[in-house]
């Protein structure tokens, strides 16, 4: 079966002890120099829940479905096993394919059909564009 060539995300999200919060941060930061510099890497975060914050969130964002599973099957990916398995409930894990990529223009063009405007505190990049 041929691949899709869409970029996918895999998040998992677990809930530590804060006993072990340290140990497991420690872990989680050892883990985004070497995953980031892997072929199809886009992105990876962690993430902690303001409202709860034994609850985190690890995300990793791919080229494509292919370049997830590599590295799902790699020696490289038994530390973020281990972060599962040191959550108190069980891991809630999801992989989303992405389909469609919007953008700011998009969020103009639904603004503008209902006849809202678009604007928003930030200050300009290099780039020229608003950063909030």
């Amino acid at each position: 079966m041929k691949q899709s060539k869409q970029p996918c995300n895999l998040k998992i999200e677990i809930t530590v002890p804060s006993t072990l919060r340290n140990d497991i941060l420690q872990v989680a930061r050892s883990q985004f120099g070497p995953t980031q510099v892997m072929p199809g890497c886009l992105q990876t975060r962690l993430l902690q829940d303001i409202e709860q914050p034994d609850r985190l969130t690890w995300e990793e964002a791919w080229s494509d479905m292919e370049r997830l599973q590599q590295r799902i099957a790699s020696k490289s990916f038994r530390p973020i096993l281990a972060l599962m398995d040191m959550s108190t409930g069980s891991p809630v894990i999801s992989i989303n394919q992405v389909t469609n990529l919007h953008g700011m223009e998009w969020i103009s063009a639904i603004r503008s059909q209902t006849g809202t405007s678009v604007s928003y505190v930030g200050t300009s990049n290099q780039k020229g564009e608003k950063e909030c």
